[in-house]
């Protein structure tokens, strides 16, 4: 009898584990699922180009990922959307750009990314609108500039209003009880003095700030920033990458223009600069003559050639170009002090002297 009920307590034990293990099993096995989204490719000149937005359905306040992925020939070049173009509506709170060369089957292919981390401001459908991707074949001579448009991709944004009950109004609560014990005035007083004292004393380092700024001219701020990029120019070895020196000298000639004939040098691109800067500057052709628009563009396709197509320059060739935007900025800066010292024009004269 004894052996008989150990038999059946052995046999219970066993049909419990079997049910347990089958229970948690199905909760591992959710916790797997991942985020679903939703990818656009596009094959245009060469170029693969996907877009990807995850999720494709979320809510109100929360985040999702936006992803623009462009492959080709390094003999092509490549230039990506700017910041936020096109993006408007939606808030940005990150941005990754990348960039990277590798071998594949014999050929040099070239990869760039743009990654961002973006939030909606409305329920419903939102619409990631498309992006502008322009490229050109520069084998032996760069070719017209074409361009690629990724496909718009919708999203559901949930609000976070229940949408399972009526919404009602709820009466007011009542006063809060006043406080048993009257509050000092002695602490306020002194609060309300110290911040008094520091907003006046930042009001005054602001100003000062402001006074100061306004005296540097466009011209003081290039040479400024040339110095800076010739100390750097110093420490290169010839394993260096110069992408950001060159950067560095396309935003200085950009905002030396901006600041003294206001161009929209930063905001455009050197295809777009290519087609206005003969117009924008047609008032100042005593100072800025078609010969220095030319070599203005020369520098900044240069430029863009470095940066984004992988151009290599040798660090004596570096020390060239800088010297070619030295010069370039010097002499605009000179010709315009003849024409205001002549009575020709003053409209540039703030920016530069």
């Amino acid at each position: 009898m004894k052996q008989s009920w150990i038999l059946l307590s052995l046999v219970s034990l066993s049909a419990c584990g079997d049910s347990v293990e089958s229970s948690v099993q199905p909760e591992g096995v959710a916790a797997e699922v991942l985020e679903e989204g939703v990818e656009k490719e596009i094959q245009q000149g060469g170029l693969v180009v996907r877009t990807s937005v995850i999720p494709e359905s979320l809510r109100l306040g929360d985040p999702f990922q936006l992803k623009l992925f462009v492959e080709g020939p390094s003999e092509i070049e490549i230039e990506m959307p700017p910041f936020g173009e096109a993006l408007g509506r939606l808030t940005i709170v990150d941005f990754t750009p990348k960039q990277s060369t590798t071998d594949k089957n014999g050929q040099r292919i070239q990869t760039h990314t743009q990654t961002y981390g973006l939030q909606p401001n409305r329920s419903g459908e939102v619409v990631v609108p498309a992006l502008r991707i322009g490229y050109r074949i520069n084998i032996n001579a760069p070719t017209d500039w074409e361009e690629v448009l990724t496909e718009p991709i919708p999203i559901q944004v949930a609000s976070i209003l229940p949408t399972d009950g009526d919404l009602v109004y709820q009466s007011s609560r009542r006063r809060l009880d006043p406080l048993p014990v009257e509050q000092p005035w002695v602490p306020w007083a002194v609060g309300a003095a110290g911040t008094g004292i520091l907003m006046f004393v930042g009001v005054w380092w602001f100003g000062r700030q402001q006074g100061t700024s306004a005296k540097v001219s466009a011209f003081q701020q290039a040479m400024q920033q040339l110095r800076r990029l010739q100390d750097d120019i110093a420490t290169l070895t010839d394993e260096d990458s110069v992408d950001d020196l060159y950067a560095g000298l396309s935003v200085t000639l950009r905002g030396y223009l901006e600041g003294c004939f206001q161009v929209s040098a930063l905001e455009q691109t050197t295809e777009e600069l290519r087609q206005s800067l003969s117009i924008d500057l047609k008032p100042y052709i005593e100072i800025v003559s078609k010969e220095h628009i030319v070599e203005i563009l020369q520098v900044l396709s240069l430029c863009d050639g470095v940066k984004f197509a992988g151009q290599v320059r040798t660090i004596s060739e570096v020390q060239s170009d800088w010297s070619t935007v030295q010069q370039l900025v010097q002499v605009i800066h000179d010709r315009s002090l003849i024409a205001t010292d002549n009575g020709e024009t003053n409209e540039a004269k703030d920016g530069l002297v």
